[in-house]
């Protein structure tokens, strides 16, 4: 039989009752000493009392009249004791005197075992400072062939004020054992009371707790599978299209607002999106910034009209910032025979296929989208094969000087070959990015470089600085600069013969690690570049703010010069100014006609890439343009 796993939700509930019982049951231990100390302390004081009462009306005169046992002075001592035996606390009552240094018994009222006359008492102090006329206590617990009692003492004193006696009260440790037993009883039967609300109380907030995305304050993933679950066994999740949704591009907006306000940027539209959600309609926060929704299919287009643009405002120190929050949503109309989970994987798959197309802000599920996953799983599955059989081939694409049309340096780019088929980068490169395998590929590739770099030096070649392209995804590794670093050294290679790009997009991914990551590569002189110059959001700050070596401009920039387009040469033409301003080495990718290749030698942007020189070349080829590093002209003057 397969052993059920506790949910955490359980947990979490069962660790509050037993957390609540320690508890409670701590603070009913300290009740219960703290009172039955107060108890026995009183009753001692009572019992001191009792004894003294007694014994000053006991007249120490005619105690010491008292000869014999029953004598007449005897009775009315006898009398005067059993006056004060009505106190249930009162075990025993008697009185005793000093007959040659040992203290004996003279009055004993117990009814059914009485001590004799003149007996004496083994277990009493002789020096008892009763007989100097003090009223005391014994406050230990004592035990004798009587039972268990404390024990309380007054002196009796004669008419010449001469302590003759002592009357003695024990307190039997039964009745006040009674008494703390009852007491006992009542503390837990409180406790438990108490415990039972706290308890039911903390289980009640626990689960809304639970159930709550702590910065949004709105219902979480747990609580959208139970409600989904809940609609399903009422037949009733088939009456909501779920949305699945998050802001465009929102580390970029991150950026731009900060960390602290980019959440208080998300609790403020959460706030407002709630109070207008409709009854009946459900609205989740399911973690990384993503919403999710169920929306009676009715109202389907009324809500996504409503959520592609929000207008929002958060207050700060410098004010109020006013922010206008696009959102790109994942739709999957649901079926009967749908589970909850199967809603948030399709609507999941469908927010994906939106934001890989960029311009589209809603997407419907597709089936196709499932081929795809499939497809996604698969070449995850090939990847770590591929690797191990170095199925993983790096070519190297050529740069060229314009001035003299030399060889300066070269793009390492990776071909996968997997049974005598070359498996375009575009197909699986955007999937191991996706599931973030595509660091293992990168560190792949760039030792491979590493490595052909040093058998070319070995053999006596004059190289050329290689570039190697690595995903933002390694900014969140902190050691990313070590490891690279290591593997230079493993080979032995001059760090001038490396280079390392980054995307522009790198720069609101992470821009804090991007900054940090350029300045170690400085410090140990490996060049750093900025790749697909001018495509993302901050081009500028990035120019301003981070000291790299080389910028790439995007073969973008270079599309429109055969059109003749003045405004966009002019554009091209002053980029390339700032950027030598700058002390950046500037390189132009995607350079295929003569008339791209003339324009930038004349603004003296010479360093070039693109198939107007060469394609990609595998190891062999590009071995070969290392020995013939010259290139015939393109350019016709």
């Amino acid at each position: 039989m397969r052993k059920r796993v506790i949910k955490l939700e359980e947990k979490f509930i069962l660790l509050t009752i037993a957390f609540g019982f320690i508890c409670f049951g701590f603070l009913g231990y300290l009740s219960y000493a703290q009172i039955s100390e107060i108890i026995i302390a009183q009753n001692t004081q009572d019992a001191m009392g009792i004894a003294q009462t007694a014994a000053r009306e006991i007249d120490g005169d005619l105690f010491e009249q008292i000869s014999a046992e029953g004598d007449e002075a005897y009775q009315q001592v006898y009398h005067i004791l059993s006056n004060h035996r009505s106190n249930e606390l009162i075990q025993y009552i008697y009185t005793m005197k000093k007959v040659n240094g040992e203290v004996v018994f003279v009055v004993d009222t117990d009814l059914d075992n009485p001590v004799g006359f003149l007996e004496k008492y083994p277990y009493l102090d002789t020096n008892l400072s009763v007989f100097n006329g003090e009223v005391c206590c014994v406050l230990e617990q004592t035990s004798d062939q009587w039972g268990e009692y404390f024990s309380a003492y007054a002196p009796i004193t004669n008419s010449q004020g001469e302590v003759v006696g002592l009357v003695g009260c024990d307190i039997a440790v039964t009745n006040i054992n009674r008494i703390l037993s009852r007491l006992r009883n009542l503390i837990l039967i409180l406790i438990s009371v108490f415990a039972g609300v706290a308890i039911l109380l903390s289980v009640l907030v626990s689960r809304v707790l639970i159930s709550k995305d702590p910065l949004t304050e709105l219902n979480n993933y747990d609580k959208m599978i139970k409600d989904g679950n809940r609609f399903a066994k009422k037949n009733k999740l088939s009456d909501y299209s779920a949305i699945m949704y998050e802001i465009k591009d929102q580390k970029f907006v991150n950026q731009k607002v900060g960390a602290v306000k980019g959440e208080l940027l998300l609790k403020e539209y959460a706030k407002g999106q709630h109070k207008r959600m409709k009854p009946k309609d459900y609205l989740y926060s399911i973690g990384n910034g993503r919403f999710f929704a169920l929306i009676k299919k009715e109202r389907e287009q009324l809500f996504l009209d409503a959520i592609r643009k929000v207008d929002i405002s958060i207050a700060g120190k410098d004010g109020v910032m006013f922010l206008e929050l696009n959102f790109i949503c994942g739709v999957f109309q649901i079926r009967e025979q749908d589970s909850i989970q199967d809603v948030h994987n399709y609507c999941a798959l469908a927010l994906d296929a939106a934001k890989e197309q960029g311009d589209i802000q809603v997407r419907w599920f597709e089936e196709s989208m499932i081929e795809q996953m499939v497809t996604e799983k698969e070449f995850i599955n090939l990847f770590q094969t591929g690797l191990d059989r170095h199925e993983f081939v790096v070519y190297y694409q050529p740069k060229v000087n314009l001035e003299n049309n030399m060889l300066c340096g070269a793009e390492a780019l990776v071909r996968w070959f997997r049974k005598g088929k070359i498996i375009p980068p575009n197909s699986f490169i955007p999937i191991l990015e996706k599931n973030h395998l595509i660091t293992d590929l990168d560190f792949y590739v760039f030792e491979q470089v590493c490595k052909d770099l040093k058998s070319w030096m070995d053999e006596g070649y004059e190289i050329v600085k290689v570039s190697s392209n690595f995903s933002k995804l390694h900014l969140k590794n902190p050691y990313f600069a070590e490891d690279l670093v290591d593997i230079v050294k493993k080979y032995q290679i001059d760090t001038k013969y490396i280079e390392v790009e980054l995307t522009e997009s790198s720069g609101y991914y992470d821009l804090k690690a991007l900054e940090d990551f350029v300045g170690k590569m400085n410090a140990v002189n490996i060049s750093t570049s900025i790749d697909d110059f001018g495509t993302g959001y901050s081009s500028l700050s990035l120019l301003k703010d981070l000291d790299f070596n080389v910028v790439k401009m995007d073969k973008s920039f270079f599309r429109d010069l055969e059109s003749g387009d003045r405004v966009n040469e002019k554009m091209v033409e002053n980029v390339i100014r700032m950027v030598q301003d700058l002390d950046r080495d500037i390189i132009s990718e995607g350079i295929e006609t003569e008339k791209q290749a003339m324009f930038l030698k004349k603004l003296q942007a010479p360093i070039v890439q693109g198939f107007l020189y060469d394609r990609p070349l595998p190891h062999s080829e590009f071995e070969k343009r290392l020995k013939e590093p010259r290139y015939e002209s393109k350019i016709h003057e």
